[in-house]
Parts: structure tokens; sequence; C-alpha cells
């Protein structure tokens, strides 16, 4: 029996992105990309408060305490 993974998308859309013929290499290969997805979203999240202080503050400068330089 197949195992599918997909991306769900805005409006309902869904994209396949792989089959598979055994769940344990669909199960794997989800939890994966959730991984990713996860990361991708902490990230984002640390560029939307850099933007929001740079608004607030004038223009941004390195090493001003930036979650997303590290600082």
């Amino acid at each position: 029996m197949p195992y599918y993974i997909y991306r769900v998308k805005p409006f309902a859309q869904l994209e396949k992105l792989a089959t598979f013929d055994a769940f344990t290499e669909a199960s794997a290969q989800a939890k994966t990309c959730a991984r990713r997805a996860e990361r991708w979203d902490a990230w984002k999240d640390q560029i939307d408060v850099c933007r929001k202080r740079a608004a607030c503050a004038g223009p941004a400068v390195p090493g001003a305490g930036c979650a997303a330089e590290g600082g």
C-alpha cells in the first residue's frame, strides 16, 4: 500500500512531495519535513523581530542585539 507526503498550501491546495512503499520510510521523511518547517518558522520569526526593531529604531546596526545576527 503506498504512502504519500503532501505539502498543504493556501486555499486547501495540496502538492504531492513523495510516495513511499513502506510506512517507516514515509514516517521518517515526514518527520524530517516537519523539523525543517519548524526551523523555517523560527528563523522567519527572528527576521520579523529584526525588521520591527529596524522600523522603530531607524537603520539596522550590526551587532545591536538582533537575534538573526546572533547578538
